[in-house]
């Protein structure tokens, strides 16, 4: 792929409800936050996903003003991965959910780049008989950020 490219991407806070409470010795939970990312270039969108951890300081709230702030770090295309990725991790190093995201975001729009599942991307290996690795993204479709 060659010439310029034109980056645009959204995001939104979504609550995913459990379908059984979530018990740890910090609580409970019974709704998760997480924030979608939908990344676009060239007709091809990537699908990311942030869950935040309370534990490290984050939230929808943080993840969502990271996103922001990384705007103009992703450059002009998404095929330059690891430069996208490096710039990102040595200006974000603490927004840990937000880079999960959008590494995610970026994967996903490279693999749909070449034509296969981000499982076959990522290296997806068999693990003892009929057993697999799973890389899953959140549950649901992505769905209009207007009328989420």
């Amino acid at each position: 792929m060659a010439g310029p490219f034109e980056i645009s991407w959204e995001w939104r806070a979504v609550d995913l409800r459990l379908r059984l409470p979530w018990r740890i010795a910090r609580g409970v939970s019974t709704v998760k936050r997480n924030v979608l990312v939908r990344l676009t270039c060239d007709g091809i969108e990537g699908l990311g996903e942030a869950a935040p951890n309370a534990r490290y300081g984050e939230d929808a709230a943080t993840v969502e003003r990271a996103l922001q702030r990384m705007r103009p770090l992703l450059g002009g295309n998404p095929s330059r991965l690891d430069d996208i990725l490096d710039r990102i991790e040595a200006s974000a190093p603490e927004d840990r959910a937000a880079r999960a995201a959008l590494d995610i975001a970026l994967h996903d729009w490279n693999a749909r780049r070449e034509g296969v599942p981000l499982w076959r991307r990522l290296g997806e290996r068999s693990v003892g008989r009929g057993r697999h690795v799973r890389f899953p993204l959140f549950t649901g479709r992505w769905c209009d950020l207007e009328t989420a």
